[in-house]
């Protein structure tokens, strides 16, 4: 049972390794030329880098004093 778990933790790793380096390459191929050609990084955001595909999602909560915030953290990362 544990050796189950285990294989589906490691194909869900591969999978989700193998999703970010597929879009890294299409932005590199495909949406960074027209970012350059359309001078994209001078008006709106510089271009993407290869830290920002590999850095850890980050998730800001907002909400009014007493919405459960603090608890939706607690439940989603018990122990932290």
């Amino acid at each position: 049972m544990v050796k189950n778990a285990y294989k589906f933790l490691i194909q869900h790793q591969l999978r989700t390794l193998r999703d970010i380096l597929v879009s890294k390459r299409l932005y590199i191929q495909k949406l960074k030329p027209l970012e350059v050609a359309y001078h994209f990084n001078d008006f709106v955001s510089p271009f993407l880098t290869n830290s920002d595909f590999d850095a850890k999602p980050m998730v800001m909560l907002l909400g009014q004093y007493s919405t459960g915030k603090t608890t939706f953290i607690k439940a989603s990362y018990p122990g932290k």
